[in-house]
């Protein structure tokens, strides 16, 4: 029978610049020289486990089953132990695997997911170093296929990240701005479902910082509006984005990620 080669992505915020990156595919291969490794970004900003669970809860679905998805970033807020070294888990969910420090990051990807969570057996006392070794191992076991419960001890649940959630009222929605990609679009932390579920057929208005630039309606892409006009529509991964016909909505209106946004809904008013 034909063995199926494993996929290992990685997400980090390393950088390309340095030697990291390099270092620690050498020595995963050296343990599991049949191993894919996918890079998703190294691009990430330090601790920014936004950015990171954005790009991972986007992609992690177009790779194969078993895939294990690695996460090289920690987090300003990553709640530490006695030792002050976090903790470091492997969660099986929806047929995939994903293997980094529980600064809450995890919630974001996984969301009410079904997962099991194990704590990597790590020692702190070996030092930044002797740590990376022993990840790559692990890392490495798992992908020659031995079961998680041989690397790790099971727990029952991880650390929560409130920082993407939206909060909704009768009359409409708190969000923030999730992420801004390369065109300077930016993705807000509201998903289509739960858009219309609260919005019940009203009119809809959009509020930013800017008052001038607010929106009252929703488009089906950014194409719907002429070049310089500001629209709003969901995208392909079912959230709403807010941009630019061939410009950037986010230079022009000055949005930044975590920047609060408002829905509101009204009933159309009659003559």
């Amino acid at each position: 029978m034909k063995r199926t080669i494993p996929f290992l992505t990685m997400t980090t915020d390393w950088g390309l610049r340095d030697h990291y990156v390099g270092s620690f595919k050498g020595q995963v291969l050296t343990r599991s020289p049949h191993v894919n490794i996918i890079d998703l970004s190294h691009q990430i900003e330090q601790f920014d486990i936004l950015h990171a669970s954005f790009l991972i809860r986007n992609s992690f679905s177009n790779f194969p089953a078993g895939t294990v998805h690695f996460i090289g970033l920690d987090s300003n807020n990553t709640p530490k132990s006695s030792d002050q070294i976090a903790s470091i888990l492997a969660i099986k969910s929806m047929n995939h695997v994903f293997i980094g420090i529980d600064s809450g990051i995890f919630s974001l990807i996984l969301e009410n997911e079904p997962a099991e969570i194990y704590r990597l057996r790590i020692n702190p006392a070996d030092g930044r170093s002797g740590m990376s070794m022993r990840l790559t191992e692990m890392i490495g076991n798992i992908m020659n296929g031995h079961p998680l419960k041989e690397q790790g001890v099971m727990q029952e649940s991880f650390h929560q990240s409130y920082l993407a959630k939206a909060t909704f009222d009768p009359d409409g929605i708190r969000a923030v701005v999730l992420y801004i990609d390369e065109f300077g679009n930016a993705v807000v932390n509201v998903r289509q479902e739960e858009y219309n579920k609260v919005r019940r057929g009203r009119e809809v208005m959009i509020h930013f910082r800017r008052a001038h630039y607010n929106i009252n309606k929703i488009s089906r892409t950014y194409e719907d509006a002429i070049v310089g006009e500001i629209v709003a529509f969901f995208n392909e991964d079912g959230y709403l984005e807010i941009a630019l016909n061939r410009a950037s909505a986010a230079g022009l209106l000055g949005i930044k990620v975590m920047e609060s946004i408002r829905i509101e809904f009204y009933d159309k008013q009659t003559g």
